[in-house]
């Protein structure tokens, strides 16, 4: 059983300067705002597990779910697996 990410606050996880999530691709996108929340300003957020053909989806999940304060995000691939780097803003 694992632990429920939006339980990160109550259970005393501080955002953290690197989050790193290796998650299905709809786990991701269901669960973008949560990994947002536990990314300190200026930290990075990695997510990888990613087919190459759900980078699109998965990135704009991203930027939308953490709005002003995505400071870029960067791609990363090889033999068919992907994943992103994002900033967070300070």
């Amino acid at each position: 059983m694992g632990t429920d990410l939006r339980q990160a606050r109550r259970l005393g996880i501080d955002p953290a300067d690197v989050v790193t999530a290796n998650l299905t691709a709809g786990l991701l996108l269901r669960e973008a705002p949560t990994l947002w929340a536990l990314v300190a300003p200026g930290g990075t957020l990695v997510v990888s597990g990613l087919l190459v053909e759900q980078v699109s989806t998965v990135e704009t999940a991203l930027m939308r779910s953490g709005g002003a304060h995505v400071a870029g995000v960067q791609l990363v691939e090889a033999d068919g697996w992907a994943g992103l780097v994002a900033r967070r803003a300070r």
